[in-house]
């Protein structure tokens, strides 16, 4: 803070002063259980603030005025409320991840077989025509066509979703466990994701 000095106040009218006034403060907060969409930590948020401004006072300080400013920057802040469904950004991963598991192992919902491909892989994928079930007593097989194209789908599907698995981080972070995950366990996830991002606020008093 600066002050008139009194050899300029002694010749001012109605005992008139002023002063002038600057702070600059930084802030953090720890907030070390926020998480980001693949499970990596958030850094806590942090800023600055300015509070700048000036004083007039009158007859001996017996009437003020104070006019300031506040400017506060932060980084890393929590924006917004919880993500509506949040739930369905790990479930999406997990669901697919289960499909591809059962598929590869002929369990759960991809227990069920189509028909062979002419390589003797097991079609688990319905194919598209319209045949059914081999032995399905009112429904008539699929063509050797079908389930070779269908297959090959499958295999390449399958094959391209192991080789491009979603990060470790992210599967623990959703609760993930194992290679058969489950929706009641991602939804147990969600309240720790975190919406951040850098925000400014300017504020000026007069008083």
């Amino acid at each position: 803070m600066a002050k008139s000095p009194k050899f300029i106040n002694d010749k001012l009218p109605l005992g008139l002063n002023f002063s002038v006034f600057y702070n600059k403060s930084k802030n953090f907060q720890p907030d070390a259980g926020r998480l980001d969409l693949i499970g990596n930590r958030v850094a806590s948020p942090a800023g600055d603030t300015k509070d700048y401004g000036f004083t007039v006072a009158a007859l001996d300080n017996k009437l003020t005025l104070k006019i300031n400013w506040y400017e506060t920057n932060m980084t890393n802040a929590t924006l917004g409320g919880a993500i509506g469904n949040f739930y369905l950004i790990g479930a999406g991963e997990a669901w697919c991840q289960a499909k591809a598991v059962d598929t590869r192992d002929g369990k759960g919902s991809m227990a069920t077989v189509w028909g062979t491909s002419s390589s003797g892989g097991a079609v688990r994928w319905q194919p598209a025509g319209n045949g059914g079930v081999d032995g399905a007593s009112s429904v008539g097989s699929y063509t050797q066509a079908e389930l070779d194209a269908q297959y090959a789908i499958q295999q390449a599907s399958v094959t391209a979703w192991f080789a491009n698995q979603i990060p470790t981080s992210m599967q623990t972070a959703w609760g993930m466990t194992g290679l058969r995950h489950r929706r009641r366990l991602v939804e147990q996830r969600g309240p720790k994701i975190a919406i951040t991002g850098d925000t400014s606020r300017r504020v000026r008093n007069l008083n």
